[in-house]
């Protein structure tokens, strides 16, 4: 018997096998799975993967524009 452990998300009932352990890709195996506690990582995960990316460089900020930022801090910490 041959054991291995390695990390993964199960997504629609479906595990990948890290390419390091292609041995195991066609083969019939006996599996213990150990869910974490933070279930919404995999959601999480998954939300991140379809998220397009958005490019705001041609982007012209027009508010805030009259503050100065080191002032604007000043203040903000000096209220405290």
């Amino acid at each position: 018997m041959h054991s291995i452990e390695f990390k993964a998300e199960i997504v629609d009932g479906i595990i990948k096998v890290p390419q390091e352990y292609k041995d195991f890709q066609n083969a019939y195996v006996s599996l213990a799975l150990t869910m974490q506690n933070d279930s919404r990582k995999s959601s999480i995960t998954r939300l991140k993967d379809n998220i397009q990316t958005l490019d705001f460089s041609q982007c012209e900020v027009t508010c805030f524009q009259d503050i100065n930022p080191v002032d604007f801090q000043r203040k903000i910490r000096d209220a405290k």
